[in-house]
């Protein structure tokens, strides 16, 4: 089973867990990819386009609806990958149908992704906070752009400028899991002549691309998100519902007894997040998600 630095994660937020998947398995997932693009471009129904970022492409719906990776357990359901989750979490986890595949460069900016941010008084900030955010990156974020940037220790923190940051060095093939309240901004850019240089957002989307690293190569990442049960996964769950973005996505999901059945094999329980979840996914079975809360 893979190990983790659990010390390491709970201190800085985030963690870097190397080589979880193999060179050949790296190639055949971003093949899958490749596959994937071309059916849903082609059917054009689930594809979210983000003018002031042409150069990304959002699929929506979880992975579990995407039979291009049913050889890999969709990742969220994945034996390495939910070994990380668990031995971060330390309890039985929970997936409430946030996962996703990112293609492309999208925006930069340092945000937090729990619910009550930047006050220190919310809820989120009341004990640990047992919800994190795994990224599985196919392509080399050592020496090339593209990577996450994080404000290290931010997760103990109710504010986006504490914490000194840096760029996440992973390779294709690890899997970096972070804390949901932990600041920070995807697509970092490593600068030429400084790579290991970490810039503020706002300097990397000024910045003339010829003094920018390139990405290695199309930038491909998986996002899988899990929580133990309780009142902070509920909260963010229930803020999910009532965002119109998360609601279409959640009706492109799916979810039915085989899936159920190996996420039990997995030690995962899943939860609906709204009551029509999966309701535009041909596979979907709505009896099965309606009893899953």
């Amino acid at each position: 089973m893979t190990s983790v630095d659990l010390d390491s994660f709970r201190a800085r937020g985030y963690v870097i867990v190397r080589g979880v998947f193999s060179k050949e398995e790296v190639q055949q997932l971003r093949e899958r990819v490749g596959l994937l693009r071309t059916r849903e471009l082609a059917d054009g129904r689930n594809i979210l386009r983000e003018p002031e970022h042409p150069g990304v492409l959002n699929i929506l719906g979880d992975l579990l609806g995407k039979e291009e990776f049913r050889e890999f357990d969709y990742l969220t359901l994945h034996p390495r990958i939910v070994a990380v989750a668990q031995q971060l979490l330390g309890g039985d986890l929970v997936y409430s149908g946030d996962s996703a595949v990112q293609i492309g460069q999208g925006g930069r900016g340092f945000h937090k992704d729990n619910v009550t941010k930047y006050d220190p008084a919310g809820a989120d900030w009341n004990g640990d906070y047992p919800l994190l955010r795994i990224g599985i990156y196919l392509q080399d974020h050592e020496k090339h752009s593209g990577g996450l940037k994080v404000r290290v220790g931010s997760h103990l923190l109710a504010s986006h400028r504490s914490g000194s940051a840096t760029n996440i060095p992973s390779a294709a093939g690890d899997v970096v899991a972070w804390n949901l309240r932990i600041t920070h901004s995807a697509n970092a850019v490593r600068m030429k002549g400084f790579p290991d240089l970490c810039l503020h957002p706002r300097i990397e989307r000024i910045l003339p691309s010829w003094l920018c690293v390139p990405e290695e190569r199309e930038r491909m990442v998986f996002f899988c998100t899990y929580g133990l049960a309780g009142d902070h996964l509920r909260r963010f769950m229930e803020d999910q519902a009532r965002r119109d973005d998360c609601r279409e996505f959640f009706k492109r999901s799916c979810v039915n007894g085989d899936l159920l059945a190996l996420a039990r094999r997995r030690g995962i329980q899943f939860r609906s997040p709204i009551p029509d979840y999966g309701s535009l996914h041909p596979g979907h079975d709505r009896t099965v998600s309606s009893g899953g809360r």
